[in-house]
C-alpha cells in the first residue's frame, strides 16, 4: 500500500522549513523615486484604483488586436483569472483594490484570485468582498503557522476555491528526497518529482504549477 503524503506532512521535518520570504507591500511593483517608469503601465504616484484601471487597460490590450471600439462585446479581449499579488499593507487598501478589480468582473476579468495570502487575511477578503477569491495561490511548504497551508486548504474546500500550490520541488527537498517520495516513485515507476506533484494532487482541489523553463523537463512531467 503507497503511503499518502498527509502522514508526511504530520510529521515534517524542520530541516526542511524555509523562512517567510519578505512579501511586496503594494499592489502591483514598488514605485521607484520617479514619477514615471516606463516599465509600468501606470503614473507610480496616481491614486491606487487609478493604477488598477491602467493596468488592467493595458493588459487587455496585449491580449488582442481587436479594438475597445467595436460594439460587439463578444470579441472583445478578456483576462480568465486576475491575481491580487499578495493582501496590501492594510485591510482597507486590499479592499480597495480588490472592488476596484470587481468593476471589471465578469465582462473584462471573469474570475479574481489572491496570492501569498494567510487564513486570516483570507477569511476577512471573503467576508467582506460581494466577489469572492475564486483562486488562492501560494508557495507550499513548511509554514510554522500553517504547514502546506493545511487549515487554509480545508478553508478553500469549504468554500469552492481553487488552491493552487507553486515551489512545490524548489520549497521542499526534505519531502522531494523523503522515503515516502522514493517508494512511490519506485512502485508507480516515476521520477521523485513526478511523485511528489502525483501526492499533492492525491490531496484534492490542489493545482499544482510547474514552473520550469525547461521544455524537456515539461514534456517528461507531462508525460509521467
Amino acid at each position: 500500500m503507497i503511503p499518502t503524503l498527509q502522514s508526511y506532512a504530520a510529521a515534517a521535518n524542520a530541516k526542511s522549513h524555509n523562512p517567510l520570504r519578505s512579501r511586496p507591500s503594494s499592489l502591483l511593483s514598488t514605485a521607484t523615486a520617479t514619477d514615471h517608469d516606463a516599465r509600468l503601465p501606470y503614473t507610480a504616484t496616481s491614486s491606487l484604483p487609478s493604477q488598477i484601471w491602467s493596468s488592467v487597460l493595458s493588459s487587455l490590450s496585449s491580449l488582442s488586436h481587436l479594438s475597445f471600439l467595436t460594439n460587439d462585446p463578444s470579441s472583445l479581449p478578456y483576462i480568465d483569472c486576475l491575481l491580487l499579488h499578495s493582501p496590501l499593507s492594510t485591510l482597507s487598501s486590499t479592499l480597495l483594490a480588490w472592488r476596484t478589480l470587481e468593476f471589471f468582473v465578469p465582462d473584462r476579468i471573469h474570475h479574481l484570485g489572491i496570492s501569498n495570502v494567510n487564513l486570516n487575511n483570507l477569511e476577512l477578503m471573503y467576508d467582506l468582498t460581494d466577489i469572492k477569491p475564486a483562486v488562492v495561490q501560494n508557495r507550499w511548504y513548511v509554514n510554522p503557522a500553517d504547514p502546506y497551508d493545511g487549515a487554509l486548504r480545508r478553508f478553500c474546500v469549504e468554500k469552492g476555491i481553487v488552491y493552487q500550490a507553486f515551489g512545490v520541488l524548489n520549497e521542499n527537498p526534505g519531502l522531494l528526497g523523503s522515503e515516502l517520495v522514493g517508494e512511490v516513485a519506485r512502485k508507480v515507476g516515476m521520477s521523485r518529482e513526478a511523485a511528489l506533484y502525483c501526492l499533492l494532487l492525491e490531496l484534492g482541489n490542489v493545482v499544482a504549477l510547474n514552473e520550469t523553463s525547461n521544455v524537456e523537463r515539461m514534456r517528461n512531467d507531462w508525460a509521467e
